[in-house]
């Protein structure tokens, strides 16, 4: 992965991640715990909306690489088991995704 690249992908996850903390899906107190163990923002990007197929395909235009949501849905799909079985949140997530791309 280039600077450049790496400069690219930060942007995106700064972009992304403050939008999805903020989403409003959960209230009050379980809101708090969730998005402090970063579990939260997986499950609302992944099950309840197209959020994570839409930094997929940032993220493989970063890359130089033209997918369609169909791909982006299943490199999400495989993403979400590894990091749902690590409970790394959304930062885990995020990264694994664009490790997929950087290894291509």
């Amino acid at each position: 992965m280039t600077e450049e690249q790496k400069k690219k992908c930060k942007e995106i996850y700064k972009l992304y991640a403050l939008d999805y903390k903020n989403s409003g899906i959960i209230k009050g107190v379980a809101k708090f715990i969730l998005i402090s163990f970063g579990i939260m923002p997986v499950f609302y990007l992944n099950r309840y909306g197209s959020g994570w197929i839409k930094i997929a395909m940032l993220l493989a235009k970063v890359f130089n690489r033209d997918i369609t949501k169909k791909e982006a849905k299943e490199i999400c799909n495989a993403a979400f088991i590894y990091t749902f079985r690590d409970a790394l949140g959304f930062n885990g997530m995020f990264w694994k995704i664009v490790n997929y791309f950087d290894k291509e």
